[in-house]
């Protein structure tokens, strides 16, 4: 016999977000290319501080640091040895599956892909976040450029 449970209250689980109060980082330009720096100036939240996560996504190569999961980061490098048609097909599910690992980040979409000279294209994405939207989100990519 199964007993019988009267005003049963399920609740659904709640999606935690984490604080995104952090540091504010910005690029000081040396006199060589190799002599860049990064600057903390100041602190940032909310909207400002999602898009400065997604930057460091983008920029942090997907698997080679031990300080990051797996699922931190993207697989750019792969676009250096193959072509336009090849970023154009593989790109957006990169970009997505990358943000999609934050969880202040509910959708991504690709607006459009441009190529920029011989070995270069320009995506521009917009990022709906629990935040707001980010609209324009551009990222520029080298492509075919290793030597075979």
């Amino acid at each position: 016999m199964i007993p019988r449970v009267q005003n049963e209250i399920f609740e659904q689980p709640r999606r935690v977000i984490r604080p995104s109060f952090t540091y504010r980082r910005t690029i000081v330009k040396g006199l060589e290319a190799h002599l860049d720096t990064t600057m903390i100036q100041g602190d940032i939240d909310g909207i400002d501080a999602l898009i400065q996560s997604l930057f460091d996504r983008l920029i942090t190569p997907r698997s080679r640091y031990t300080g990051y999961t797996s699922n931190y980061g993207t697989d750019l490098e792969q676009f250096k040895r193959e072509g336009f048609l090849y970023l154009r097909s593989v790109l957006p599910d990169e970009i997505y599956n990358s943000f999609m690992q934050d969880d202040r980040v509910q959708d991504v979409r690709l607006r459009r892909i441009q190529q920029v000279g011989v070995d270069g294209a320009v995506a521009i994405f917009t990022v709906f976040s629990v935040l707001g939207i980010i609209n324009e989100f551009a990222l520029e990519v080298g492509f075919g450029t290793d030597e075979r």
